[in-house]
This record gives structure tokens, sequence and C-alpha cells, in this order.
């Protein structure tokens, strides 16, 4: 008899983190070097916290893998929306975001 050893669960599929909103922004600011003032923030999106896919690398991994970078990225700028809002930080805030990738409005952007 062969012994297995136990199996990991797999990732969740990156349309259900999106449907559950299960992806979190966080901000990092930009400081202007000569006087210490922030100048605004740069959003980072992550994963389910704990999971394979927290880490922005895997994350974009797996929607390339399941061919919904395009989703990934809308969702990520909805989710960045969503916090800046509550954070107040709206004006100051830049992303990160290939190039045409994110047009598609937010549908739930309040």
């Amino acid at each position: 008899m062969q012994l297995r050893s136990p199996s990991r669960s797999a990732a969740p599929r990156i349309e259900e983190l999106i449907a559950r909103r299960e992806l979190s922004a966080v901000f990092q600011p930009i400081v202007d070097f000569d006087g210490g003032a922030i100048l605004g923030y740069e959003g980072l999106i992550r994963g389910p916290a704990g999971t394979s896919l927290e880490a922005p690398f895997a994350l974009f991994s797996q929607a390339l893998a399941e061919g919904c970078t395009i989703e990934l990225e809308q969702a990520a700028a909805c989710a960045m929306h969503r916090s800046l809002c509550a954070a107040r930080l709206r004006r100051q805030a830049v992303s990160q975001l290939q190039r045409g990738r994110a047009s598609a409005p937010c549908r739930d952007a309040g």
C-alpha cells in the first residue's frame, strides 16, 4: 500500500474571487524625497489573505492560466476604487494597470 501526502485544496478560480469580492487593495504612499510630503498613493491589489493567491504574482499568473487577465484587471480597479472612496483618498491615488485593460466602468463603483 502506497501512502499519499495530504492533497492541498486547489486554488479558487479567479472568476470566483471576483464574484465574491475577495480581492483587496492596499496603498503605498508616494513621497516627495526633498520635503517628505505624501504626494499620493499607489494602489496595489492582493488576493485573499492566507491563500496561495494572496501575492500579486500568483494572482495574475493564475488569471493568465485561466484566460481572464482583463477581468482581473477590471475587478482590481473596482476594488481599489471602492477602497479609495472608503478611505477618502480618491484624488491622490495612482494604480498600475496595463494601458487600455481596465477601460470598462465598475458596475458597483459606489
